[in-house]
């Protein structure tokens, strides 16, 4: 009868530990997956932050309005004291 109990006892905490293993590996293998994609994501930060200079370099802007026909706004009124709206009065 100890036997039996002892091996009832010895597979229950071995099937325990089988499931905290499993849970814990699972946990691990998200964790490294999130740290990988964190990592990407912050090398795209930083790409796009080292962009940011070169966007916004006024004779690049200046290109950019000339190569999709922009023109310059002057003589604009507000409709609005926040500025949300505009009129063009030269037409």
């Amino acid at each position: 009868m100890l036997n039996v109990l002892l091996a009832a006892t010895v597979a229950a905490l071995l099937v325990f530990y089988i499931v905290q293993i499993n849970g814990i590996s699972a946990d691990t293998y998200h964790l490294s997956q999130l740290n990988g994609r964190l990592a990407a994501l912050n090398e795209t930060a930083s790409t796009l932050t080292a962009g940011v200079p070169a966007i916004q370099n006024p004779s690049l802007l200046v290109e950019f309005a000339a190569g999709h026909n922009l023109v310059p706004a002057v003589d604009i009124v507000y409709l609005f004291e926040g500025g949300a709206v505009a009129l063009n009065r030269n037409r």
